[in-house]
């Protein structure tokens, strides 16, 4: 059958181990997949893999933390010492180039499936949907998608770094928030045909009690895109192929 996932943006997550650094490898996250008997075939804009924490890690939510400067007054998404916590969205090809032993076996990880060259894209994140009381902010502190269908425009070509923020106001109710997107190529210059949209794939994040500030420790990143998230070393990594 024809891989439906052909020309199509993807969001892979890099799982990196440092002490075996060739088993390093992508999973891609909300890819399209086939459902059904072989005589009655559905393409579904998703699949069974399609959240961050993945599903089968039974991690739970990323917990959202006080912010600081201009995210005072929230609970914001940040870098820790969990898995999945660095959101950090790059392109596959930005690894090429690395010195890092661990970045030269993800690049060229599944027989080099993951180097196709993202130049002339404009690469966007369609919010798809998202729960009341979760807001998507930039490092300013500016919300960057306010509405279902909207786009943020998140980098070009092979060299771009976006981290999103996800944050809920301070006194938000306790609960699980959740956001689903999916990425679109805009670049359309030069009569350029653009990568088809990517899978549809869920962040999913926890409001829970804080503890005593005096037992918080230094509160205070999907390809990379498919065709392929980062530079906060030694965190387990999203990209976008």
């Amino acid at each position: 059958m024809e891989n439906p996932n052909y020309n199509r943006l993807t969001l892979l997550f890099a799982h990196r181990n440092e002490d075996t650094p060739e088993s390093s490898h992508f999973h891609g996250i909300g890819t399209y997949s086939y459902s059904g008997s072989l005589d009655n075939l559905t393409i579904n804009p998703t699949n069974t893999n399609n959240r961050i924490p993945e599903s089968y890690s039974e991690q739970s939510p990323l917990t959202l933390l006080p912010g600081t400067g201009f995210y005072t007054g929230r609970l914001i998404s940040t870098p820790t010492d969990k898995e999945y916590s660095n959101l950090t969205i790059e392109p596959i090809a930005s690894l090429k180039t690395s010195k890092e032993l661990d970045n030269q076996y993800l690049f060229n990880s599944s027989n080099g499936r993951w180097q196709s060259s993202l130049e002339g894209a404009n690469i966007g994140l369609q919010l798809a949907s998202i729960s009341n009381g979760l807001n998507i902010g930039d490092s300013a502190g500016v919300d960057i998608v306010k509405s279902v269908g909207d786009i943020y425009t998140i980098g070009s070509g092979d060299n771009f770094s976006f981290t999103p923020t996800f944050w809920t106001d301070a006194a938000a109710p306790l609960g699980t928030y959740s956001a689903s997107f999916q990425l679109v190529d805009l670049g359309t210059d030069n009569h350029r045909i653009p990568f088809k949209e990517s899978g549809t794939f869920n962040f999913d994040f926890e409001v829970k009690a804080v503890p005593e500030s005096s037992t918080v420790l230094g509160l205070g990143i999907v390809g990379l895109l498919a065709l392929s998230l980062s530079r906060l070393q030694k965190l387990t990594r999203s990209s976008l192929n």
